[in-house]
C-alpha cells in the first residue's frame, strides 16, 4: 500500500484484470502474465482478453518469478520511483517517488516490510470506508488529511514535528526524491540507496534499505540506514509495526491516562501510551509478535535519545482511524549530521494450537555504529554465537568498481562498490 491505497486490494480487483490483459496484448506477451491471469480466473471481454485466454488454453504459462525490482516514476521515468526488495520470503518496499498528485502523501523515503504476504511494518494507506454510506457517505474522511497524509503516519524521518514540504501539496508537487544506486542481482544482499533534499529546507536525507543474508541467521535481515545532514533540530523516526509488543530493552513508563502527542501535523492523532530512554549508546531492542512470527528490531542510539510507544486514535471522535501501534524514536540534536542504523530480524514462530514457541529470541546480540563520517558509515552486528559482521556504506562515490579502504579498531576494511558486508 502506498499513497491513498485501500488495504485489501489485490490482483482480483477489476482494474488489475484490465491491466494484465492490456499489458499482455500491447506488450511482449510475457508468459508470466498468463500465470497472473490464471490466478485471477478471468480476462477482459475484448481482443486482449481473447488472446490471453487462447494462450492460457494452449498451456503457454510460465511460473511467475518475483524478483527484486526498481519501478521508475514520472512520464520519462526520471522522477524517483519505488524499489521492491525480495529475499527468503521477505519483501521491503522503499518509496522515493514524486508527489503522486492529489492522492500523494508526505512520506519521502518511507518504507514498508512484509513476510509471505503479511504486513509487518505497514504503510497506513487511506482513511476512507469506500461505498459505506454511514462513514461520510463512503468518501474520504477528514482524518485522511490530518493523519494519513502526514509524515509521522509513515515510516520516515520527521524534523521538528512538521510534515515534509510543510504539508503543502503545491510545494511537494515541485520535487521528487532521487535514486543513488540499486543492486538487485545478488539475493544475498539486495539494496537500494535513495536521497531527498527538498522535504525540509537545508536538510539532506538519505536512506539505504537492504535485505542481507548472514551465516548463522535463518532469515535475511532488513538493514536500514537513515542519515540526515544540514539544518536539523528535533528528529522523530517512527516504526508503524503491526502485532503485539513482546519486550523492549529500554524500560517503558506507561501513562495512567494516554494523551495526544501533539496538536498538529498528525501528532494530534497519536496517543502517548508509554515513554522510555537509553542513557548509553546501547542499541534499542524491540520485539513483537505478528501473524504468529517473532520480530526484533535493533536500533543504534545516542545518549539522550528517548522513545514513545503510541497508538493511533487520539482526537478521533467518530472512530475513523484504526487503533494501530507505533514506536517513535526521538533525538534532539543541534549537530549538522545524525545517523540511524536499524536491523529487523524475523525469527521463530508461535503456535496457538500447541501453545509452543520456537526461536522466540533473535540470533542477534548487538548493533553499533563504529564509524560515521560524511564519506562513510560503518556498523557492527554481533551474533549470540560470537560471530561479528561489518556493514559499510559509501556516501560520496556509488560506482560499482571503486575500491574503498577504511581503518577500523579491529583492522583495515577494504571493499569494492558502494556497500560491503564483511566478516570481522
Amino acid at each position: 500500500a502506498i499513497n491513498d491505497a485501500q488495504k485489501g486490494m489485490s490482483i482480483f480487483t477489476p482494474s488489475m484484470t484490465l491491466a494484465v490483459s492490456t499489458a499482455y496484448w500491447y506488450g511482449d506477451k510475457n508468459a508470466q502474465l498468463l500465470a497472473v491471469a490464471q490466478g485471477q480466473g478471468r480476462v477482459t471481454l475484448d481482443r486482449a482478453g481473447l488472446a490471453l485466454a487462447t494462450d492460457l488454453a494452449q498451456d503457454q504459462v510460465e511460473p511467475r518469478r518475483q524478483s527484486s525490482v526498481v519501478l521508475r516514476d514520472g512520464p520519462d521515468g526520471n522522477q524517483g520511483g519505488i524499489a521492491v526488495l525480495r529475499a527468503g520470503g521477505l519483501a521491503a518496499v522503499l518509496k522515493f517517488t514524486a508527489q503522486g498528485l492529489s492522492h500523494g502523501h508526505y512520506d519521502k523515503l518511507s518504507y514498508s516490510f512484509h513476510q509471505e504476504g503479511d504486513e509487518v511494518v505497514q504503510d497506513y494507506g487511506l482513511v476512507r470506508f469506500v461505498n459505506i454510506g454511514q462513514k461520510g457517505g463512503g468518501n474520504y474522511l477528514p482524518e485522511n488529511t490530518t493523519w494519513a497524509k502526514q509524515s509521522i503516519a509513515h515510516n520516515t524521518m520527521v524534523l521538528n514535528r512538521k510534515s515534509h514540504f510543510g504539508g503543502e501539496y503545491a510545494v511537494g508537487s515541485q520535487h521528487h526524491s532521487t535514486l543513488e544506486y540499486a543492486s538487485m542481482d545478488d539475493e544475498a544482499t539486495v539494496t537500494v540507496y535513495a536521497r531527498e533534499t527538498n522535504a525540509y529546507p537545508g536538510a539532506d536525507m538519505r536512506r539505504v534499505i537492504s535485505l542481507v543474508s548472514l551465516p548463522g541467521v535463518p532469515k535475511p535481515l532488513l538493514v536500514d540506514l537513515f542519515r540526515v545532514s544540514g539544518q536539523l533540530g528535533q528528529i522523530d523516526l517512527p516504526t508503524h509495526y503491526l502485532g503485539q509488543l513482546i519486550e523492549t530493552s529500554a524500560p517503558l513508563s506507561a501513562r495512567a491516562a494516554p494523551v495526544a502527542l501533539g496538536t498538529n501535523d498528525g501528532y494530534q492523532h497519536i496517543f502517548e501510551e508509554a515513554t522510555g530512554s537509553l542513557k548509553n549508546e546501547e542499541a534499542l531492542q524491540f520485539s513483537w509478535l505478528a501473524s504468529n512470527r517473532f520480530y526484533t528490531m535493533f536500533r543504534s542510539t545516542k545518549p539522550g535519545d528517548s522513545f514513545t510507544h503510541g497508538r493511533v486514535g487520539a482526537n478521533d471522535p467518530d472512530f475513523n482511524l484504526r487503533r494501530d501501534p507505533v514506536l517513535i524514536h526521538h533525538r534532539a540534536t543541534a549537530s549538522d549530521q545524525s545517523t540511524f542504523v536499524s536491523i529487523i530480524d524475523s525469527h521463530g514462530e508461535y503456535s496457538p494450537v500447541t501453545e509452543l514457541s520456537t526461536g522466540q529470541r533473535s540470533r542477534i546480540r548487538d548493533l553499533k555504529i563504529t564509524l560515521d563520517t560524511p564519506a562513510y558509515t560503518v556498523a557492527n552486528i554481533a551474533l549470540q554465537s560470537g560471530d561479528q559482521f561489518v556493514l559499510a556504506w559509501a556516501h560520496t562515490d556509488f560506482s560499482e568498481d571503486t575500491p574503498h579502504e577504511i581503518r577500523l579498531p579491529q583492522g583495515v576494511l577494504r571493499w569494492v562498490g558502494p556497500q560491503a558486508v564483511e566478516v570481522m
